[in-house]
């Protein structure tokens, strides 16, 4: 909380920020998170369907299909996961 949102890319242990947004709060932390990777674009937002708040978009590799994840970083992080939806568009 407190900190810009991180669009990061871990490859062979070493973390990459790809960029970095609006800074989030611990209240908009209590709420829905999405990750959205379509098209060669991640964006990052936060809060209910229909009034997604985008803390950070950027252009990231498409050469890892399948390889992107919601994480919590730094020291004593965590994450709580509810409600997962995964669509794949071809």
């Amino acid at each position: 909380p407190g900190e810009a949102a991180r669009i990061e890319q871990l490859s062979a242990g070493t973390t990459q920020t790809l960029c970095s947004g609006m800074s989030v709060s611990a209240a908009e932390l209590e709420g829905a998170v999405t990750l959205t990777v379509s098209g060669g674009t991640a964006t990052l937002g936060i809060g209910p369907l229909g009034n997604v708040i985008t803390k950070v978009s950027c252009a990231v590799p498409t050469t890892d299909r399948g390889a992107w994840g919601i994480a919590a970083a730094g020291a004593n992080a965590r994450i709580d996961v509810g409600a997962v939806t995964v669509g794949r568009n071809r």
